[in-house]
């Protein structure tokens, strides 16, 4: 068997290259198929220049591209790109986590890492357990079945955690978490329990998960009467899942959407995990972003309502922009270094020890 990984080519860019050491236990050819396809089509682009602004010049910025590894508090591993200027330490990290069936390396956040990092500023674009549809996690305890359609929510802490560790590892002290769709719900699910002084900002990119949830009830009780039959990871019918992009969910997961709906969204005994926030916060939509019965400025607003212990919050509607932000990376990038230039302390960078 062939295992690929993703590299880094000498002149800046991904490529798949063979590493015994590194086994991803999928459909190996289906994932070289794809990942070559994607950074085909990065190394394609042209290079993005922006404006000047107050992070500084940028148009003849250099940049390295480094393939990174985040060891989660339950024991797994996490690939990542971590894209740095050359020859100064940046100020602040913004960690981006991708959306449903997403993963690190996809060619919008590999474009807009590139756009974004620069004087002052570094960007990872990072996994979590939720990447792809379906994958296998190695770590000490043997394989874990994950991907979308299998992941947790309860259990993505162990991740950000991971991550925020390998930051300070690092030498980064002020931290910007960006949640792409569903990786924000994972984000504001973990700050509105935990104090990580390192994280700075917040930004919920095309999060509309985070103030309402899809999965159908009507196949609670088949979920429910699965795992009761030990087919807890057995998948539900194709739809289960509706969306932007629609699929499905194995039955375990919906029956713990009873946690998830305690946690994130609250319920009698506690409030909506947004209350709990104190981290300045800014949402975006794109205005093209197409969501069958929802409209992008009411699930704004609904984030902005919750968002009680909030010390600045900002909310937008991108023109021009879609779901997955193809071709309108710069845009993305901009808004971006924006909002860290709103919430980065000024100075040096500083190392932020954490509890």
């Amino acid at each position: 068997m062939t295992i690929f990984i993703v590299g880094a080519l000498p002149g800046g860019g991904p490529r798949c290259a063979r590493d015994p050491g590194y086994r991803r236990l999928s459909a190996v050819s289906l994932l070289r198929e794809r990942l070559t396809r994607q950074l085909d089509h990065v190394n394609q682009r042209k290079q993005i220049s922006l404006d000047e602004n107050d992070m500084g010049t940028r148009a003849t910025k250099k940049i390295s591209e480094r393939v990174v590894f985040a060891a989660t508090t339950d024991s797994y591993s996490h690939a990542g790109v971590l894209f740095e200027p050359e020859g100064e330490r940046a100020r602040t990290l913004v960690i981006w986590l991708h959306g449903i069936h997403l993963q690190f390396c996809e060619p919008e956040y590999v474009a807009i890492g590139r756009a974004v990092a620069g004087p002052r500023v570094a960007f990872l674009t990072a996994n979590t357990r939720g990447h792809d549809f379906g994958a296998w996690m190695r770590g000490e305890n043997g394989l874990k079945l994950a991907g979308s359609g299998w992941e947790l929510l309860h259990e993505c802490p162990a991740d950000l955690e991971g991550w925020l560790r390998f930051a300070e590892a690092e030498g980064y002290g002020n931290v910007v978490l960006a949640g792409h769709g569903f990786g924000g719900s994972k984000i504001i699910h973990h700050l509105s329990s935990r104090n990580e002084p390192m994280v700075r900002g917040i930004i919920l990119a095309s999060c509309a998960s985070i103030v309402r949830d899809l999965l159908k009830p009507e196949y609670h009780a088949l979920a429910k009467r699965m795992v009761e039959e030990g087919r807890g990871t057995d998948l539900l019918p194709w739809g289960a899942r509706p969306g932007v992009i629609p699929s499905t969910v194995s039955a375990q997961v919906l029956v713990a959407r009873e946690r998830l709906h305690h946690d994130l969204y609250g319920d009698g005994q506690q409030p909506p995990a947004l209350t709990r926030i104190r981290v300045p916060l800014i949402a975006w939509f794109g205005e093209k972003e197409v969501r069958v019965g929802q409209d992008n400025q009411q699930l704004l607003h609904s984030t902005a309502q919750n968002l009680t212990a909030c010390p600045l919050v900002e909310t937008k509607l991108l023109p021009g922009v879609t779901y997955l932000y193809t071709g309108v990376e710069d845009v993305i990038a901009k808004e971006i270094l924006q909002w860290v230039g709103r919430v980065s302390p000024s100075g040096k960078a500083k190392r932020t020890s954490r509890p």
